[in-house]
């Protein structure tokens, strides 16, 4: 094959992890262009005029009298939702569609106005996001859900402690909060790049994938309850603040806020949990060594300033305790 041969080939797939690393092989880098389609925003533009198309086609079959249809807004909602997804576009048009059924009662259901009953109406997309969750190694399953849940549902914890983010999104935290090494979080979520953007943010890439795992009746066993995430979160921060305790040193000021933070955090959203239960043992046991640490220090003004945002936790953490009992 010569040079001048004018021909060229386009491969499309969904951004798999071992598919990627193939590509950026120096000897394939300079041969091709990568194009991040669902990216572009021309893709949701492109998205809307097909869901326009499609709409229109169902409401003449099904000779929709009344008020335009759908109603506006709906159109641009479901080109968002899809986040560059033709797959979820098309899903709902199927089910819209659907010849046997009112088109708008299905609407309905697809923006969340009426429960869906026995019908699903994303079982295409569903089934999917399960055949990729099915690649995750079983012994990763568990901590992967986790890891999952709190970059899911770290903008639901922020709005339980006031807008501040004790969890968020960034893979060195990621990697500190599970006790990973450097790159833990990479390799933890290795199997999922095609549903999740892995760089130094971890960010869900479709919305629809986020909706699918925290519906019960559409993930079934992936599914990730926001209530469990949080249990094991607080456990893994529990565990987290003796180890920072022990890694003070005579001028450890840049520890001052994250700690103070992490107690503070405990003392706010423990009473959001169902299912975390340190115990006091466990409390009376941090406050032993945070005492110990601020009588070794004795010109660390900030120990003495969270020993008493512990202190400040103890009628939280009884109230708490006395409820659950």
């Amino acid at each position: 094959m010569t040079h001048e041969l004018p021909l060229r080939f386009l491969i499309c797939s969904r951004p798999e992890h071992n598919i990627q690393m193939r590509f950026e092989r120096s000897d394939l880098q300079s041969a091709t262009a990568r194009l991040v389609v669902d990216m572009d925003d021309t893709v949701t533009r492109d998205i809307a005029t097909f869901l326009e198309a499609e709409f229109s086609r169902i409401h003449r079959e099904h000779c929709i009298q009344g008020t335009p249809w759908p109603p506006d807004g709906v159109i641009q909602s479901l080109a968002e939702r899809a986040s560059g997804q033709f797959i979820y576009a098309s899903t709902v048009i199927k089910f819209l569609g659907d010849r046997h059924f009112h088109p708008q009662k299905r609407l309905d259901m697809v923006m969340g106005a009426l429960p869906h009953e026995h019908l699903l109406p994303f079982a295409e997309i569903d089934l999917l996001y399960t055949q990729i969750l099915d690649a995750v190694p079983a012994s990763k399953v568990e901590k992967t859900l986790i890891c999952l849940g709190v970059i899911i549902y770290s903008y639901y914890y922020a709005s339980l402690s006031n807008g501040k983010r004790i969890l968020n999104n960034d893979s060195a935290r990621l990697n500190k909060l599970f006790q990973l090494d450097s790159g833990g979080v990479e390799h933890l979520l290795r199997e999922l790049h095609s549903v999740l953007d892995v760089q130094s943010q971890v960010s869900i890439r479709h919305t629809s994938f986020s909706d699918f795992l925290s519906c019960k009746t559409r993930s079934g066993r992936y599914y990730i309850d926001k209530d469990i995430v949080w249990a094991e979160v607080l456990g893994l921060f529990w565990a987290t603040i003796p180890r920072w305790l022990n890694q003070i040193h005579p001028t450890p000021r840049h520890y001052y806020h994250p700690l103070q933070a992490m107690i503070r955090h405990w003392r706010d959203l423990l009473p959001e949990s169902r299912h975390a239960r340190p115990t006091l043992q466990e409390l009376a046991k941090i406050a032993d060594l945070l005492e110990k640490k601020a009588s070794d220090t004795p010109h660390a003004k900030f120990l003495h300033d969270v020993d008493y945002e512990l202190s400040d936790f103890y009628p939280t953490i009884i109230s708490w305790l006395s409820k659950e009992v």
